[in-house]
């Protein structure tokens, strides 16, 4: 005998107008030759279960819990019998002021969906079946056009004159790809450019829900994206495949969630320009009439805020597909609710992270037309390399 759980997502896109439900399926299988334990069942009862724990910096820790459930109904009406398999639905409805999916070093936020199926019998000899299946909440982004992505940074360096940064992307989430153009227009003579440096940082910031008011700001989080030098700061191009969310999160949409996470993309230019006045320090001092010429290396910071979606978002997942007589989205082989791995938080199957660079790039033209605008626009993309994090060499995504 087997209780079963079935939903009809398990990523749940939380919409921000409300209100959010989940569509639950339990099942009842007894499978023949098998006595259940009663004639009927006394109850179903279906809980969405949510546990947020918070690890503060100074050393204490918080523990919250949620756990809305609903009944299912007309549960007594069935005589159970061998070989009988019984379906019942419910529509549980998820509370405003529940924090969504999260995990990172300063604590995490799971949900679980659970059902508890209770025979008929007396009060403490009751028999009890359960069934659990994880979900995640993740909140819909705030803009429709949460995909497609273009910014400008520009900036003034001593010696290396006006500099320009210019990112796009019609696939920013967690996974995704930037491609990124530097313009380094009137570089001094005496100046020449070693290498550019892309970093991403995350910062997250704890809010205590026992004391009010009170906010404590976790340790930073810093990824090399890329550090070109030598011949690759000449093409001034490149292509950035993102994270995947084993080493970065998805900045913080809902603004009940007590873990608030948001994020820089930082560029650093470092360059070396001739030491004129140690020059010729050196030269006065020394009774050598030959020196050797110094260079003095220098670092210029550009840095702005990006929001990064989760990587639940993927582009199939968003838009329906276009009509062909052959099905381009067939049904998979394995189930979504089947799991045989070791944990299913870590998985990436069923996100950007699990897709290679070629299958995101795949839908680059496609989410251009859809949104009228053109690919790299004033930029020459095909030049640019395609260039995977450091972390994520080896590891397919």
């Amino acid at each position: 005998m087997e209780l079963l759980l079935t939903s009809d997502a398990t990523t749940v896109i939380l919409d921000p107008r409300g209100p959010n439900v989940i569509h639950a399926q339990v099942h009842l299988v007894i499978p023949r030759g098998t006595q259940p334990p009663a004639a009927r069942l006394h109850s179903i009862r279906v809980s969405l279960q949510c546990k947020e724990s918070l690890s503060f910096p100074g050393g204490w820790f918080e523990t919250h819990q949620w756990e809305p459930s609903i009944d299912c109904e007309d549960v007594g009406d069935f005589r159970l019998q061998s070989g009988g398999t019984y379906s019942w639905e419910v529509q549980l409805a998820i509370p405003d002021d529940m924090p969504s999916y999260e995990r990172c070093r300063s604590g995490f936020c799971f949900q679980t969906l659970r059902a508890e199926a209770t025979f008929e019998g007396f009060r403490f000899f009751r028999k009890t079946l359960q069934a659990e299946k994880s979900i995640f909440l993740v909140p819909e982004p705030e803009s429709d056009d949460c995909f497609c992505y273009s910014h400008s940074q520009t900036g003034l360096a001593e010696s290396l004159g006006p500099v320009a940064i210019h990112t796009e992307s019609q696939h920013l989430t967690i996974g995704g790809y930037i491609r990124t153009a530097a313009q380094v227009p009137a570089p001094s003579p005496d100046c020449s450019l070693d290498a550019v440096e892309f970093t991403l940082t995350q910062n997250t910031k704890l809010k205590s829900r026992q004391r009010k008011g009170r906010e404590t700001d976790g340790a930073p989080k810093r990824i090399r994206l890329l550090r070109a030098e030598g011949k690759d700061c000449e093409a001034m191009q490149w292509m950035i495949r993102l994270p995947s969310d084993m080493e970065v999160r998805p900045s913080t949409i809902a603004k009940q969630n007590s873990l608030q996470l948001t994020h820089n993309l930082e560029v650093r230019f470092y360059y070396s320009i001739d030491d004129s006045d140690r020059q010729s320090t050196s030269s006065s001092s020394s009774s050598s009439t030959s020196s050797t010429a110094q260079r003095k290396r220098k670092a210029y910071l550009l840095s702005w805020p990006i929001h990064l979606p989760s990587c639940a978002f993927r582009w199939g997942t968003t838009h329906l597909p276009a009509y062909s007589p052959h099905d381009p989205c067939p049904v998979p082989a394995r189930g979504r609710d089947e799991w045989t791995g070791k944990n299913e938080h870590l998985s990436q199957d069923q996100c950007v992270c699990g897709q290679t660079m070629e299958e995101v790039l795949e839908v680059e033209r496609e989410m251009a037309r859809v949104h009228s605008c053109g690919i790299g626009e004033g930029f020459d993309w095909a030049r640019a390399d395609v260039t995977v994090p450091e972390k994520q060499a080896g590891h397919k995504v």
